[in-house]
């Protein structure tokens, strides 16, 4: 199984009953990504059949101390009304998928965008693929030319509920898009599934609209710069304003606050903006000598090699 979902009652025994209609046993389940809403059932599986877990290093981090996605959200330990299910899940031991590389400060991601590995689970033969951005250890699940992609990509009808996409690090979210375009042009993979949104009819128009998408948050972010006196707030509300986004629940806010500085750490790391702070005030300006925005973008999104 794959993502075993959102640990809701209804859902557990919905999923449950598919299966059991399909003579099916939940022995393993890959997970995408620890986020709640993919994890959640997952004790579920585990007291009910034993199922045991696989995920990325950085991934079963969070499995077992759930409490960490708030507090990155936050920043701090967070009030109890950020600690929901919207973040919060039961614990569980997962068995590791991939290894950390690099060493010390530098042992953050799996494995690079696109980097998969085999594996055969119960007599079953798939891929686990490295598709991080959303979250550090992002995978996906690749079978018989079809691959399911969690939440590295969204559909473009998701874009209009949800018009910012959600990095933890933009710079691997682009990456990990890039290399998706490359598998389907290459017919590495044929099909794309997401997990919010299922099989995709055209993946290479829905890849080509959220890399778009995160060009124009990007662009958006500069121009505001150009500006001058450019904070976190008003870089939100500059973004709310062009997708007349409206965010009213404090999940919401920060969640949406995560991925614009995610967006801002990568247009500083690129030199087209810089991070000072001023008079008590965190602010990004434009680089001294600043890259052209048009130039590394376009590099940034085209396939290497």
């Amino acid at each position: 199984m794959v993502d075993a979902g959102p640990g809701e009652d209804a859902w557990n025994l919905g999923l449950d009953a598919l299966l059991a209609s399909q003579a099916l046993l939940p022995r393993l389940i890959i997970n995408t990504h620890t986020h709640a809403d993919h994890c959640g059932s997952n004790s579920y599986f585990i007291r009910k059949y034993r199922a045991r877990v696989a995920c990325t290093p950085l991934e079963a981090l969070r499995a077992k101390q759930p409490i960490v996605e708030p507090m990155m959200i936050f920043g701090a330990v967070p009030p109890e009304n950020l600690m929901t299910k919207f973040f919060l899940f039961e614990p569980f031991e997962a068995i590791t998928l991939f290894k950390l590389s690099g060493t010390g400060s530098k042992a953050v991601y799996t494995v690079e965008p696109g980097g998969f590995s085999e594996h055969r689970f119960h007599g079953i033969d798939v891929q686990v693929v490295s598709l991080p951005g959303h979250t550090p250890g992002h995978i996906g699940v690749g079978k018989d030319g079809v691959l399911f992609v969690g939440d590295a990509l969204i559909p473009q009808a998701a874009l209009v509920t949800n018009p910012i996409p959600i990095y933890w690090d933009a710079s691997t979210a682009i990456k990990t898009l890039v290399v998706l375009k490359d598998f389907v042009n290459k017919r590495t993979y044929e099909t794309l599934i997401c997990a919010h949104g299922g099989k995709l009819v055209d993946p290479l128009n829905d890849l080509e609209t959220v890399l778009k998408r995160v060009r124009d948050v990007l662009q958006t972010l500069v121009e505001r710069a150009d500006e001058g006196d450019m904070t976190l707030d008003s870089a939100m509300e500059v973004l709310a304003r062009r997708w007349r986004m409206n965010l009213v629940a404090p999940t919401e806010y920060f969640l949406v606050r995560s991925a614009v500085l995610s967006y801002l750490a990568y247009l500083t790391d690129l030199k087209i903006l810089r991070m000072v702070v001023n008079k008590s005030r965190l602010q990004w300006l434009p680089s001294t000598k600043r890259n052209s925005f048009e130039e590394i973008i376009s590099q940034e999104m085209v396939a290497k090699g």
